[in-house]
């Protein structure tokens, strides 16, 4: 997982970027980073989740950590199709 810091003079907003696809991670990350976000990487939903449990929205955290203003998420990787493709087996 990477962060990438938006420029200081540029309105800010703090994203985690949820892509397993390196080329689209790069991509998208430098896009929003040139608007003035901030960007958080997870290469898929796991680390996504270890990323949240570090944010303030999480119940333990007391309103303490890492901030997050929205999530981008590549619903259509690898990870989730194993997932739903075990979901439709059972």
């Amino acid at each position: 997982m990477s962060t990438i810091p938006a420029s200081p003079s540029e309105p800010t907003f703090d994203i985690l970027l949820v892509e397993d696809n390196l080329i689209n991670q790069k991509v998208l990350s430098k896009q929003l980073r040139r608007s003035g976000w901030t960007v958080n990487v997870a290469n898929h939903g796991i680390e996504a989740l270890d990323f949240i449990k570090t944010s303030r929205y999480w119940r333990d955290n007391n309103n303490k950590g890492s901030e997050i203003s929205f999530i981008l998420l590549d619903v259509v990787s690898k990870s989730i199709s194993r997932w739903i493709q075990m979901r439709t087996d059972t």
